[in-house]
């Protein structure tokens, strides 16, 4: 692999010269021979599972140095770390994604106290590649190694979403302050391939979105709902000092605030749950809880359920859509702010989900 700055070319064809390629040259990567990994310190990295995407990119911000009596800038410095940025999204199977993240996906405590307390806050993230033709989850360990590694990275973003026809999903954020390429110095990865654990990739069962429950409170009337999002946004200050060019920490913006939006096709007012804006205004009550149950179906081997509880959360928003040839609907929006470990009554709690048709 060429060293950074290093000039590299290709003969094409016609040319005079023939490129030469290698016996076990691969033309492409697929998502056949990717895993992605995480791991917290020392410990062997986890294939996450269930992964449908994965993004990965660096940027470099450079500011310019001029003077007097010339046009063009004289040099391009760079003044702030690059940031990595990570994101990658896969579908719900349980929180077992959740816990190798560093939730806390018991139920009791806020769903970020292992961030907060930073035990759980910074990861190692690991793109794996097997060789081609080969599946990730089932290869040997010694054929599946690191060719991207996004050591101390920190989660900025985590969504949880479903809706009708679609499998419900997660979405995750991250950044750091560093990014290596190329092939891992070890040849044995050390993946704990995801076949071998709790039925792993090769299991094919998922949540599917006619077991989603969600307990929600419309502001009126009655309503079909159709999706749902729950987004925790963690987002990070840098902190510097002199004497080093870049920080040596990126902590927690607080306050923190969790959203929770919902969408639905409205049935109309039934008589039984009448309201108006007045009495919103004049009570202001948040609501006590507000859960997302993605239930685990019945049967050996099936996908666990994960749950996602709000507590104390309010209304923000509540907008109608209506038009000629569709239903008419309706979207809502709550927001709750996230407290810590032992504020048990307010945030964002995961739990394992119930049973379909218990």
């Amino acid at each position: 692999m060429p060293t950074y700055g290093e000039q590299v070319t290709t003969s094409p064809a016609g040319s005079g010269g023939t490129p030469t390629v290698a016996a076990n040259a691969r033309n492409r990567v697929i998502y056949q021979s990717e895993a992605l990994g995480v791991r917290g310190g020392s410990d062997t990295p986890v294939a996450l599972r269930r992964v449908q995407s994965i993004n990965y990119s660096f940027s470099v911000g450079r500011t310019d140095v001029n003077q007097f009596g010339e046009l063009a800038a004289i040099d391009r410095i760079i003044l702030e770390q690059p940031t990595v940025t990570m994101d990658f999204s896969y579908i719900l199977h349980g929180l077992t994604n959740e816990g190798s993240l560093g939730f806390d996906v018991v139920g009791s405590n806020s769903c970020i106290t292992n961030i907060l307390d930073n035990t759980q806050d910074k990861k190692d993230y690991f793109v794996a590649l097997a060789d081609e033709g080969e599946d990730a989850a089932t290869a040997g360990a010694d054929t599946v190694v690191s060719q991207i590694e996004v050591p101390e990275a920190f989660i900025t973003s985590y969504s949880a979403a479903g809706s009708v026809g679609e499998f419900p999903t997660a979405t995750v954020n991250v950044e750091a302050l560093d990014m290596k390429i190329g092939q891992s110095s070890s040849t044995d990865f050390g993946m704990k391939h995801a076949s071998t654990e709790d039925g792993g990739m090769t299991n094919s069962k998922v949540l599917r979105p006619g077991e989603i429950l969600l307990d929600i409170h419309a502001f009126g009337g009655t309503v079909h709902l159709q999706s749902f999002t729950l987004t925790v946004d963690l987002t990070r200050e840098p902190i510097n000092r002199l004497g080093t060019n870049f920080p040596f920490a990126r902590v927690i913006s607080f306050p923190v605030n969790a959203t929770l939006s919902a969408e639905g096709i409205l049935v109309g007012d039934d008589g039984s749950d009448s309201a108006s804006l007045g009495e919103l205004v004049d009570n202001d009550d948040a609501i006590s809880n507000m859960i997302v149950d993605c239930r685990s179906q019945t049967g050996t081997g099936h996908a666990p359920g994960a749950k996602f509880t709000v507590k104390q959360a309010k209304l923000d928003s509540y907008g109608y859509t209506s038009s000629v040839g569709a239903n008419k609907s309706v979207s809502m929006d709550w927001s709750v702010p996230i407290g810590s470990k032992s504020q048990t009554g307010k945030g964002v709690f995961m739990s394992p989900g119930g049973v379909y048709g218990a």
